[in-house]
């Protein structure tokens, strides 16, 4: 799964889920980074719902 934090940009791979951000040390600040999957399956919802 990947990671960037919202302070200091840091994006990195962790297989386990993360509180801290190992660059900055900011707790709380980490969010997961789609993938590309991920963001063409949700491209593909939300023009489903604006076709109904």
């Amino acid at each position: 799964m990947e990671y960037q934090c919202e302070k200091c940009h840091y994006r990195f791979e962790s297989n386990h889920k993360v509180y801290a951000c190992p660059y900055c040390g900011r707790i709380g600040t980490l969010k997961k980074v789609p993938t590309a999957s991920e963001l063409l399956e949700s491209i593909e919802l939300e023009e489903e719902s604006k076709e109904k």
